[in-house]
């Protein structure tokens, strides 16, 4: 592991913003709240045997004995707790501090955080906005739901299972699935008949009865105590209008510790979505161990002043980034069996390969005089297919991702391949010559044919690719499912050719998309504001035939980090559209 190197700031403060500290407003019926915090080591050092100081108009106060306040002067506040070791990639949960006074907006939270080591020397730690949390509504609960008598063991996985996660999204103590025995009666009826997925909610004298199927109960669940908690109908039945219905999320341009990936595990069950689409490798980072190719975590996670990846996106000139272990990733498998979420891993190829190309120099033609930028700024960001290094790495990369997901899915994107890739490589020119192609987009729709042959046979997965790879002619209907992602109309074209379809349109489902035009509103807007309204009044098949509608799997919300460096900003763009986007995903019948 490399060693960050420290550089002196003003006043000869350290800088370390790859440490950064995140915190959230809890507010409270009666009383002035609470703030949530928490220390993220986002970069390769260990960081141990220190202090946490910070400033804040409202002055805190620990509510967790193993958190002690050692000082506190106006608004400085400085805190520690015994033993705590900042591992690279991990994380200081802090917990809650009880607040003096109720505060009014975001700048009131903690600012100016910075540690003190034990040699006294400091690091500045980087300070995200004050989130407002939680994002799942709470309200007055009707009452708890306590299971009745006589339910079989698998019912009481299941409760005891979506009970857990509502306690880890809401934590207020107050669950609707884990109550107290004088709680109202839950009456459970397996009934695979219904579908995998729907259920059917009666009202009884004796208490509330719940028929679902197996496969489908975690997340039946899950909505039962969603419904009870924002007062919405919970009697009725209620079906998913499609198979797939998606959270897209990208982990490789900004790092993300694996309990963040736990928790939106958590947040996609809660809103009904079964699935989540995880975006682990760009030109910004590698985030999946290859067991074959060590670099690409070793140095293509990591990006800084001198390394093979250089400052991106606000990370600075420190040591920035990270990579899953395969314990992480085991932990997001078992989290997503037991809840009904299906992790869908994507390697992004054959563009949007710096950070692989920047750790495996093999990767590269080295009589390549290719000078092709992408819509991103890259150069140097796409494989070779004349190389016989990339098609080793290829089936390396596919039976290691394979391994850790042991699902039924692989993405492998084929997308924004830059115009005049390989134009300067002898090496592809030769392997376009053999084939008889003119160009870049031939050359192109043959690399990702071929890559999604060569992922299908290695893993014997069902493939996804974005739409570029089907309008180029890379994939053919039936080859691949096609995630559209550009407009609305793109997608039914896609679906009226044949495809089989993952609506995912920018300007509708992109939640990195800024809410309004405001300048303080997070996120970018080359697609649009979206607002909430304008996802509540979105349909995503309108005018489609039913023909059209048959080739679609479903729709899929999406969000990229260029903008959201932390996750208090990730939540602020998720929720609360995410609600209203899983909200269209579902029909109810009173």
């Amino acid at each position: 592991m490399r060693t960050c190197r420290l550089v002196p700031a003003a006043g000869g403060m350290v800088t370390d913003v790859s440490v950064r500290l995140e915190s959230w407003y809890i507010p409270a019926d009666d009383g002035a709240g609470w703030f949530r915090l928490r220390l993220v080591n986002a970069g390769p050092d260990e960081v141990t045997g220190f202090q946490l100081c910070f400033q804040s108009v409202v002055q805190m106060t620990p509510v967790d004995s193993f958190v002690t306040l050692v000082a506190r002067q106006s608004g400085h506040h400085v805190i520690a707790a015994p033993s705590v070791v900042l591992a690279p990639g991990g994380t200081w949960e802090i917990g809650l501090l009880a607040c003096g006074h109720r505060p009014g907006h975001a700048n009131d939270g903690p600012v100016g955080a910075y540690v003190v080591l034990a040699d006294q020397s400091t690091r500045a730690v980087r300070t995200a906005p004050t989130a407002r949390a939680p994002f799942v509504a709470v309200g007055e609960i009707p009452a708890s739901l306590v299971l009745a008598a006589g339910a079989g063991d698998d019912v009481r996985a299941a409760v005891a299972m979506a009970a857990a996660c509502e306690q880890r999204l809401v934590g207020d103590g107050r669950g609707v699935l884990d109550g107290p025995g004088d709680g109202t009666p839950l009456h459970v009826d397996l009934d695979d008949a219904l579908g995998p997925e729907a259920f059917v909610v009666t009202e009884r004298e004796s208490g509330l009865a719940l028929r679902a199927g197996a496969t489908g109960l975690p997340l039946a669940l899950l909505a039962l105590a969603r419904r009870h908690r924002s007062g919405g109908e919970v009697g009725g039945e209620h079906r998913p209008r499609w198979s797939w219905r998606g959270l897209h999320v990208d982990l490789a341009r900004q790092f993300f510790p694996g309990d963040d990936v736990l928790q939106l595990i958590d947040v996609a069950a809660w809103h009904g979505l079964n699935r989540l689409h995880l975006h682990l490798t760009d030109d910004e980072a590698w985030r999946i161990p290859i067991d074959d190719y060590p670099a690409l975590t070793d140095i293509g996670a990591f990006r800084g002043h001198g390394l093979p990846i250089p400052p991106l996106l606000g990370s600075g000139a420190d040591a920035y980034g990270g990579s899953y272990r395969p314990t992480d990733i085991a932990a997001w498998v078992a989290r997503g069996r037991e809840l009904g979420v299906e992790l869908v891993p994507e390697i992004d190829l054959p563009a949007h390969s710096f950070a692989a190309r920047a750790a495996l120099a093999e990767l590269g033609d080295p009589g390549d005089t290719t000078s092709a930028r992408t819509v991103q700024h890259f150069t140097a960001n796409v494989l070779d297919p004349g190389l016989t290094a990339t098609w080793r790495f290829l089936e390396a990369v596919f039976g290691s991702v394979a391994d850790l997901f042991p699902g039924r899915w692989l993405h492998v994107g084929g997308d924004e391949v830059p115009s005049g890739a390989w134009s300067g490589s002898p090496a592809a020119a030769r392997w376009a010559a053999d084939r008889g192609l003119p160009g870049t987009a031939a050359i192109a729709a043959e690399f990702i044919g071929d890559i999604v042959g060569l992922a299908r046979s290695t893993t014997s997965r069902t493939i996804g690719v974005w739409q570029e790879a089907a309008d180029g002619g890379g994939v053919a209907p039936g080859d691949a499912y096609v995630v559209g992602w550009r407009t609305a109309a793109d997608c039914r074209r896609l679906a009226a050719a044949g495809h089989d379809v993952v609506a995912a349109p920018a300007d509708a489902y992109y939640l990195d998309m800024a809410a309004s035009e405001d300048w303080d509103e997070p996120g970018t807007s080359w697609a649009g504001h979206t607002s909430l309204a304008e996802i509540e009044s979105f349909d995503p098949v309108a005018g489609w035939s039913d023909i059209e509608q048959t080739r679609l799997l479903g729709v899929q919300a999406a969000i990229w980090t260029e903008h959201a460096p932390d996750r208090p900003t990730l939540e602020r763009l998720l929720h609360p559209r995410l609600a209203a986007f899983a909200r269209s995903a579902w029909t109810t019948a009173p």
